[in-house]
């Protein structure tokens, strides 16, 4: 991916992707620091609650875990913010799942039954591959499950593919590298039960990383900055369109009976 695309004098584009750079580092020093403090505390007071025998949990690398969940969904959407710039906004979630349809309306009618990952999934999926170095197998099933699942869901529960292997979840502070948004067998008693693992500082980490490299990217190529124009063109057109509409549903709306009489 990178090194792909033309070199262009300096002009907006690097004013732009600098822009976007301090922008996305803003926010994600915010969140590193406030993971980096909680992730202390926590794990400070669960040494203390093992010591005097009164933890909730064994293993104070899982304290807080909710907490923990609430930072993973955090990153996700940066991920998925990110994925956008890369490829330009709607346009090519469109294409994408023209591409899909017609693949799976053709194997429909062959007989066979194939689904494919929605756009946004496998935009998300090559996004990771590229700038996160996560393969595409482990990225796609970190997405269903930390990302879909986790947003729309508010729960984690394992998934099932077309093989009837378990896929389930395992959150934690930090996990050595190996480890990382990898799959992992379970138990070796059970061969068709799986684990993706996921470190929080670890993911943390990942954005950081992600963020400098597609940036550096935007700066220097001609093909990002052009799909970076299309994504804000098409938000602007989206605020432009969506503003006065919101504001005429508003203020026709009645005032909604929380008490449920009448």
């Amino acid at each position: 991916m990178h090194g792909i695309g033309l070199r262009v004098p300096k002009t907006s584009q690097e004013r732009d992707a600098a822009l976007l750079a301090k922008d996305l580092m803003h926010g994600w020093q915010s969140l590193q620091r406030d993971v980096e403090t909680v992730r202390a505390v926590a794990v400070a007071d669960m040494e203390r609650a093992n010591a005097s025998g009164k933890g909730l949990w064994q293993n104070p690398n899982e304290a807080m875990r909710e907490t923990q969940l609430a930072y993973i969904m955090r990153c996700f959407a940066l991920i998925d913010g990110l994925s956008q710039y890369l490829r330009g906004g709607g346009a090519w979630d469109r294409k994408h799942r023209q591409w899909a349809q017609k693949r799976e309306d053709r194997a429909k009618k062959a007989g066979r039954m194939v689904h494919y990952p929605s756009a946004q999934t496998r935009r998300m999926m090559s996004f990771m591959h590229c700038y996160m170095g996560v393969k595409p197998s482990n990225a796609r099933m970190a997405i269903e499950i930390y990302r879909h699942m986790l947003m729309h869901e508010g729960v984690l529960h394992g998934v099932l593919d077309s093989e009837d292997r378990i896929y389930s979840w395992y959150a934690a502070w930090e996990l050595q590298p190996d480890e990382h948004l990898c799959i992992k067998q379970f138990d070796e008693r059970f061969d068709n039960t799986f684990l993706i693992n996921i470190g929080t500082l670890n993911l943390v980490e990942d954005v950081r990383k992600a963020i400098v490299t597609y940036t550096d990217d935007l700066r220097m190529h001609e093909s990002f900055y052009h799909a970076y124009l299309r994504l804000t063109a098409e938000r602007w057109e989206d605020k432009l369109t969506w503003t006065p509409r919101m504001q005429f549903t508003l203020a026709s709306t009645p005032e909604s009976n929380c008490a449920g009489e009448g």
